[in-house]
């Protein structure tokens, strides 16, 4: 069974007029080695991001830490394996 992390961050993203747009991005991820050079790689499994229109980042954030969080429990509470209804939700992203 792989161990699970979260990870929630503010990511700004530049459009073609120059305009900055913030987002508020959230990822399930794991670690593992890769095979030759045995590096630590990050595999992410989830990634959600939500654009901060309006909203302040503080109110926004712990909202998605709250989604990750859910979905780590679910993961966990199956024994290691994703269920139907998250594999769904993973696969749109």
């Amino acid at each position: 069974m792989k161990q699970l992390i979260t990870a929630v961050g503010v990511a700004y993203e530049r459009t073609e007029n120059n305009r900055v747009l913030p987002h508020v991005v959230g990822e399930v991820f794991y670690m593992r080695k890769t095979a030759i050079l045995r590096r630590n790689v990050r595999k992410v499994v989830f990634r959600h991001t939500m654009p901060l229109n309006g909203n302040h980042a503080n109110i926004i954030k712990p909202a998605m830490r709250k989604i990750l969080d859910l979905l780590v429990r679910r993961y966990y509470a199956n024994g290691g394996k994703w269920d139907k209804v998250t594999q769904e939700l993973i696969a749109l992203n």
